[in-house]
């Protein structure tokens, strides 16, 4: 049996990093799937994460459909649905991080491909995207809707509610329901599918005019993916405003596939450890970050 304090430790102090590494803010969600029982998990009630601070900010969820196991709970996340759904879909996963960062959201609704062109976001998969309109629904089936007509590009899943609306549905731009928590989970796979596997092809998938979501098979790993991916992001529109600025249109080199490909998995392998251990040393000594965990406040 795993401890779940260290379990619950770790998700504070990763609403904290979040916080503090602007990957999120007033809103957004950090949970950990439950290592005692893989049929739920935790994340926190419905607080800003910097201000998360104890255990008793937490809440247990079932899988199935995202319900709380107490049914006494203190009021959740919206959206909560986003996690339950890629929990159940993909039994590795185990902490699942949704933001609405701005440095990644023009990257859903524009042109430009959102690509690594960093070696530490070379976890970052691409699938081929179908752009046209009139293509829309192969798109879907692929890897996601473009707004504009574009030619074929390489880009990342990109998830857009508005292809699963009804009539009848609310169009408030939330994943607040196993409809729409199932289609976006099946964007981690390529082509999208919402047949349950072990790991998922793709670990980010960008959402329209909403932000993304990226999944790990740890809290740290989840945390570093998000960290990376709006580093990337701001990467990538810094090169793209340089370029303007010089009067060039294009000219950005992401990473090849293969050297992607390989520093995803090679020398360059995404390590946890060392950026971990500095984030959780930053909101440490940060007074605004409390962590009391089990009544002490961790670097006060």
């Amino acid at each position: 049996m795993v401890n779940l304090t260290d379990v619950l430790n770790n998700l504070i102090t990763a609403s904290h990093i979040l916080d503090y590494q602007n990957v999120l803010d007033a809103y957004g969600h950090v949970s950990a799937r439950n290592p005692n029982d893989p049929s739920t998990f935790f994340m926190s009630r419905d607080l800003a994460p910097a201000l998360v601070s104890s255990y008793s900010d937490m809440v247990e969820y079932h899988v199935a459909d995202a319900t709380p196991v107490d049914p006494n709970a203190p009021s959740g996340f919206l959206e909560r649905d986003i996690h339950s759904s890629i929990y159940l879909q993909y039994s590795d996963v185990q902490s699942v991080i949704h933001s609405h960062s701005p440095d990644i959201v023009p990257y859903t609704i524009n042109h430009v491909p959102f690509k690594p062109v960093h070696p530490l976001a070379g976890f970052i998969r691409t699938c081929a995207l179908i752009s046209h309109l009139m293509l829309a629904s192969q798109s879907h089936r692929k890897c996601g809707k473009r707004l504009l007509t574009t030619p074929p590009a390489q880009n990342t899943p990109n998830w857009d509610e508005e292809i699963i609306y009804n009539s009848t549905d609310p169009k408030v731009m939330l994943v607040n329901s196993l409809k729409f928590g199932a289609s976006l989970s099946s964007y981690f796979s390529t082509p999208s599918s919402t047949d349950p596997k072990a790991t998922p092809d793709n670990v980010l998938v960008l959402m329209r005019g909403h932000g993304f979501t990226t999944a790990g098979t740890s809290i740290e790993e989840a945390v570093v993916q998000a960290v990376y991916s709006r580093i990337n992001a701001e990467m990538l529109t810094t090169a793209l405003t340089t370029n303007l600025a010089a009067g060039k249109k294009h000219g950005v080199k992401y990473l090849s596939a293969q050297e992607a490909k390989q520093a995803a998995a090679g020398p360059d392998k995404l390590t946890v450890e060392r950026p971990w251990g500095l984030y959780s040393r930053q909101v440490a000594v940060t007074p605004l970050y409390q962590n009391f965990g089990n009544g002490t406040a961790s670097g006060l």
